[in-house]
């Protein structure tokens, strides 16, 4: 059976892809503004970005593991959130 372009759940599948992706870019670039994003170089904060997955869904991604040290801490570094912040923050302003 093909799927065309008129067929609800194309349609809707397309919507929800839409949305997620505008959601997404919507937090990246809330990480980008956050006043505790870690920025020496600012690296960590330019390489957050979107990436469409196979099936519809996005990811916000960030090549540079330094960030989860960053968010999560270590056992010789004290945590310093900034992704959970923003989208909090997103949360939050969308719900208004």
């Amino acid at each position: 059976m093909s799927r065309r372009l008129g067929d609800p759940n194309v349609v809707f599948a397309i919507a929800a892809h839409k949305a997620c992706r505008e959601r997404a870019e919507e937090i990246v670039a809330e990480i980008r503004r956050y006043p505790g994003t870690p920025v020496l170089t600012g690296k960590l904060k330019s390489d957050y970005r979107v990436i469409d997955l196979h099936g519809g869904g996005v990811e916000i991604v960030n090549d540079d593991p330094y960030w989860r040290y960053q968010e999560f801490g270590t056992i010789n570094m004290p945590k310093n959130p900034h992704v959970r912040p923003s989208i909090e923050i997103v949360r939050a302003r969308r719900s208004r």
